[in-house]
């Protein structure tokens, strides 16, 4: 998409490799619900209950 007259391979891609050698990152989640507000930016309490 940004091939033009001065980039003929686009932008950034001298070597001509961008988006020819995508790469699977795994990752683990959790997601759900909860009853009360989770303010994730406090981070843990110092003195778990």
């Amino acid at each position: 998409m940004s091939a033009n007259s001065r980039f003929p391979d686009g932008l950034a891609n001298r070597s001509g490799l961008v988006g020819k050698n995508p790469m699977v990152q795994s990752n683990q989640a959790v997601y759900g619900t909860m009853d009360d507000d989770i303010r994730w930016y406090k981070g843990p309490p110092s003195i778990l209950h």
